[in-house]
């Protein structure tokens, strides 16, 4: 069991490990760095897809969720501080009926999903809320049936949800992607 423990110990910090922050050198943010939101899936009960910018949190929910928690890499890079034209994305959680998280740069959508019985876990980190900056689309699809909510800049990976019974639900935000350094005119 020791041995287990280790191994995904290990995967996780080899997947932590070789994010490269990305910088954006537009006149509004110039030098900001982004930091990878790492991605989760929680299998037990019911799939539970978890995003966080904190390496600590990443490893933790690992060790403490031990074999029932698929550590998927990084999703994309956001921002810890506000910097230029960002947004908060905010973290919600409600475990009833399933556990979920969600995420969102629309305070009216967070009331929302409060009244449903969502708790405000605070914000995640700072994005877009359009594209700037070679930023991409940060995709959200929704299963009612797992009650899980995904988030991707990959595309092909949103369509293969979709097919999966996730529904759309568009564009959430844009991000950076993590471990790409932009050149000086791509912003």
């Amino acid at each position: 069991m020791r041995a287990g423990f280790l191994s995904l110990i290990a995967t996780a910090v080899t997947l932590v490990a070789p994010v490269v922050a990305q910088t954006c050198n537009s006149g509004s943010i110039c030098g900001s760095s982004s930091s990878p939101f790492y991605r989760l899936n929680t299998l037990s009960p019911v799939s539970d897809h978890f995003y966080t910018m904190s390496s600590t949190e990443y490893i933790d929910t690992l060790i403490r969720t031990d074999i029932s928690t698929v550590a998927e890499g990084v999703a994309a890079g956001i921002f810890a501080t506000q910097e230029g034209a960002t947004v908060p994305l905010l973290r919600l959680y409600n475990n009833q009926p399933y556990n979920d998280h969600v995420y969102t740069i629309d305070a009216n959508e967070a009331a929302a999903l409060e009244a449903e019985g969502y708790g405000l876990e605070g914000t995640a980190g700072y994005v877009y809320s359009e594209q700037v900056c070679s930023a991409v689309p940060l995709y959200r699809s929704y299963n009612s049936e797992l009650g899980d909510h995904f988030f991707t800049t990959s595309l092909d990976e949103h369509n293969t949800f979709l097919g999966d019974g996730y529904v759309d639900q568009g564009i959430a935000c844009y991000v950076p992607v993590a471990g790409v350094v932009p050149s000086q005119d791509v912003c």
